[in-house]
């Protein structure tokens, strides 16, 4: 499930992006299938995570030097989001985890595509090192415009854009999906990145 790839949420940390595009470590993806009375899906999490020790603070810039297990350094800008910057000292641990799950579920409900998005954020108390945690939440309904059961291939139409995608061997009762089925998409991304000494 790569090929979904990893939204990186650098909402709560400017340099949470940055460190994990090069530094992170591809936890391999889960794939759960599901049956219910809707119709057919599954759950694929994958996740990445980086560890990183504070080797310099520009304080005035708001700037952290940040250098990985393999000895390589990052400069990073924190923002003004970045609750207790005054607690991050020269020796500490940053730890960074990203978790995305993907929900994917088939039914013969006819609605017409949509698209909701929410974020939720958790920060460190005053006076304790710099920590959060942010989820952003994208719920979406698609049709299915065109399939091809032989290449496992299918079309689907959302309320943005078009897309094509290829379902995985794995997924169960594909030869089930047909033209006009609704498609409910779930995709959850946790970011959680706490300072510690």
């Amino acid at each position: 499930m790569r090929a979904m790839g990893l939204v990186v949420l650098a909402v709560m940390f400017s340099f949470a992006g940055s460190v994990l595009t090069a530094q992170a470590q591809d936890a391999a993806g889960v794939a759960v299938k599901t049956e219910s009375a809707l119709g057919f899906g599954g759950i694929v999490a994958q996740g990445a995570s980086a560890t990183m020790t504070v080797e310099a603070i520009d304080k005035e810039s708001r700037k952290v030097t940040l250098k990985d297990d393999k000895g390589e350094t990052s400069v990073v800008k924190c923002g003004p989001e970045v609750r207790n910057f005054d607690q991050i000292a020269v020796g500490d641990t940053v730890k960074i985890d990203l978790v995305q799950s993907v929900s994917i579920m088939v039914s013969g409900e006819k609605t017409s595509p949509s698209r909701s998005e929410s974020v939720e954020m958790e920060r460190a108390a005053l006076g304790e090192k710099p920590s959060g945690t942010i989820t952003k939440t994208i719920e979406a309904t698609a049709v299915v415009k065109e399939i091809d059961h032989a290449s496992r291939t299918v079309t689907l139409e959302g309320p943005q854009k078009t897309l094509t995608v290829m379902v995985d061997k794995s997924a169960t009762n594909f030869d089930k999906v047909k033209i006009g089925d609704m498609v409910n998409i779930e995709v959850v991304e946790t970011l959680a990145i706490a300072v510690t000494k």
